[in-house]
């Protein structure tokens, strides 16, 4: 009787795998280029895409206009950004405010969540400064 109880939860676990999900995995911070799809202090123009890649410790992609990179660094849901540089050149009013407001937002992130496909950053009180979708291959 007692072998009997001990091969059972044996046999329970190896049917836990095969009972496993076929979903794929949720996108990780991390190597994944992010494509913004809002922020609430500016209109994203359909000319401009801002985006995020977040890799060892840096960040880097475009602001809506010019080329940005800097440091991250992460301690669970806390995510803190900066300083950020960019290239300067001169875009449309348009793309210049998004980067503006994009880059400023950048800035205040205090914390992150992924939901789904999306990135959600959020400042230190939580409400939410931007918003971004994975980059089709990524």
């Amino acid at each position: 009787m007692r072998r009997a109880l001990l091969i059972l939860p044996v046999a329970a676990l190896l049917i836990v795998p095969a009972c496993s999900s076929n979903e794929p995995a949720a996108p990780a911070l991390e190597g994944t280029t992010w494509n913004l799809t809002s922020i609430p202090s500016a209109e994203i123009p359909g000319d401009a895409a801002a985006n995020a890649l977040f890799q060892d410790g840096t960040v880097s992609g475009n602001g809506g206009c010019n080329n940005y990179s800097g440091t991250y660094e992460t301690s669970g849901p806390e995510l803190t950004i900066g300083p950020l540089a960019s290239t300067m050149m001169a875009c449309p009013s348009p793309q210049m405010e998004l980067e503006s407001a994009f880059l400023a937002a950048m800035g205040e992130t205090a914390s992150y969540a992924i939901e789904g496909e999306e990135l959600v950053l959020s400042d230190v009180g939580g409400a939410e400064v931007a918003r971004f979708r994975v980059a089709a291959g990524s």
